[in-house]
């Protein structure tokens, strides 16, 4: 999942869809891979799982992915899973047979620079798997004639009758 290039002082979303194609009941959890006390030696053993690409540097510190989805209101199972956010950066998913549901990523970067991480898959019906996530934060800033504006040089931009013709109230 990759993740357009985003301002530090903002967020992008992107979405992605879980389906159950079991006959019974899927419980599922999404986590960042930061979350384990010993994120390398799982980094390690999915890497050779998920025929994850070494050249990825995978960060093993970033909570700059967030899961979440809108409108869910927690759900207890007859099993005590409860359905919804149990943490921040952590979901939980109750799929019935042949349901589907999408879940979003939110991307907030703290820096100007890439970051990559995983997003663990925990469920019961195919034990665990992996999403990659990939963002870059940015810098906003403008240069005119290679200096940025300021009190002593203000932007100042000609609109002609041209500009405005295609305008309407």
């Amino acid at each position: 999942m990759h993740f357009p290039l985003t301002n530090t002082n903002s967020s992008s979303e992107e979405e992605f869809a879980l389906e159950n194609p079991a006959d019974v009941p899927v419980y599922v959890q999404i986590l960042p891979l930061a979350f384990y006390s010993n994120s390398s030696v799982v980094l390690d053993r999915l890497i050779g799982r998920f025929n994850i690409s070494k050249s990825i540097n995978i960060d093993l510190k970033t909570l700059e992915f967030k899961v979440f989805r809108n409108n869910v209101q927690p759900v207890q199972s007859s099993q005590a899973f409860v359905e919804g956010q149990s943490r921040q950066s952590v979901l939980n998913l109750i799929l019935k047979p042949g349901e589907k549901k999408s879940v979003q990523v939110r991307f907030t970067p703290v820096i100007n620079k890439t970051v990559s991480s995983l997003l663990i898959v925990r469920n019961n019906l195919t034990v665990i798997d992996v999403i990659t996530v990939k963002g870059q934060g940015a810098n906003e800033n403008i240069k005119i004639g290679g200096k940025p504006p300021g009190p002593g040089s203000p932007l100042r931009f000609k609109i002609t009758e041209g500009f405005l013709k295609d305008c309407s109230d």
